[in-house]
């Protein structure tokens, strides 16, 4: 548990998604915190690219908002909104 604490704080990149109502089970359906793994950063952009994946496939149509943060300088670098039933990238 030591080391995961550690390496979120290392971590390259974050991906932060809200969920829509009941899909993110969880009870208080608070949003969801992925980090980018430690051999894909050392790859370059393969983190950030795993990430995005992450919320353009695998979580398609289940939130309403996803957000990659740079996880040094917490900017945000990309985000997604479901509009109207579509998904639209706004950065």
């Amino acid at each position: 548990m030591h080391r995961t604490t550690d390496y979120k704080q290392s971590a390259k990149y974050k991906l932060v998604v809200f969920f829509k109502e009941g899909k993110g089970n969880n009870p208080e359906n608070s949003p969801k915190v992925f980090f980018s793994r430690r051999y894909l950063d050392k790859r370059g952009n393969e983190g950030l690219t795993a990430l995005e994946k992450l919320a353009v496939s695998n979580y398609n149509g289940l939130y309403i908002t996803a957000v990659i943060y740079d996880n040094q300088t917490h900017t945000e670098l990309k985000k997604w909104v479901e509009s109207n039933g579509q998904l639209e990238q706004r950065i």
